[in-house]
C-alpha cells in the first residue's frame, strides 16, 4: 500500500513538472513570436520575480530574527553557567537548567550547535582524554553558537575566543589551541629527572 502511494506521488509530481515545463515553453514561444507583447510581459515578469524574491528574503530575515530572539538568552545563560562552573561556584538547579537548555536547543538551536552539544556530551560520557579535548569541544560549541547568532569569526583566534571564559589559557595553549609543551624546570635541565 505504501509503495503504491509513493509511486502515485511520484507520477503526480512528474506530471506537474512536465506541465510547468510545457507551460513555460508555450509562454516563451508566444512571447518571442509576438514582439509587441514580449517587452511588457518580460518587464512584468521581472517585477514579479523581484517582488517575490524581496518578500521571500524579508520573511526569512524576520523568521531568523525571531529565532535569534528565542535562543540568544538561552545561549547567554549557558555561557554564564560555564563561567560559574570554571570559577568553582556550584550552579543552582543544574539539572533543571540543563533540561531547559536542551529543550530550547531542540526548538531553536541550529544543527551545528546541536551537533557540537551532542559531541561534547558523547565525549564526556566516554571519558575525556585530556583537558585539551575538553577545551576543543567547548571551543567547537562556542563557535557554533556564535555562528548561529550570525557572527563571523574568521579573524578571531581560538585562544582569544576561549580567553573570555578561561583566563589563564595563554599559559596552557598557543594560538589555535595547540597545547604548550611542559618545559622542564632548571634543576631537571641540569641534573636530569632522577629516573
Amino acid at each position: 500500500m505504501e509503495r503504491l502511494r509513493e509511486a502515485s506521488n511520484l507520477v503526480i509530481g512528474l506530471i506537474l513538472v512536465m506541465a510547468v515545463l510545457v507551460g513555460t515553453y508555450l509562454l516563451l514561444n508566444h512571447l518571442f513570436s509576438s514582439p509587441a507583447a514580449a517587452g511588457p510581459t518580460i518587464v512584468t515578469g521581472g517585477a514579479v520575480l523581484v517582488f517575490a524574491a524581496g518578500e521571500y528574503f524579508t520573511r526569512e530575515r524576520i523568521a531568523q530574527q525571531y529565532r535569534w530572539d528565542k535562543v540568544a538568552d538561552t545561549y547567554l545563560e549557558f555561557l554564564n553557567l560555564v563561567r560559574k562552573s570554571g570559577s568553582g561556584e556550584p550552579p543552582e538547579d543544574l539539572l533543571g537548567f540543563m533540561g531547559k537548555f536542551q529543550d530550547d536547543l531542540l526548538m531553536w538551536g541550529s544543527p551545528k550547535v546541536i551537533t557540537a552539544w551532542i559531541e561534547m556530551n558523547r565525549a564526556t560520557e566516554r571519558g575525556l582524554k585530556s583537558d585539551t579535548e575538553a577545551t576543543e569541544l567547548q571551543r567547537d560549541l562556542i563557535r557554533a553558537i556564535r555562528k548561529d547568532l550570525g557572527q563571523r569569526d574568521r579573524k578571531l583566534d581560538d585562544r582569544d575566543l576561549m580567553h573570555l571564559l578561561i583566563h589563564d589559557i595563554d599559559e596552557h595553549f598557543d594560538a589555535k589551541l595547540v597545547p604548550k609543551k611542559k618545559l622542564p624546570d632548571a634543576a631537571e635541565a641540569v641534573f636530569g629527572s632522577g629516573k
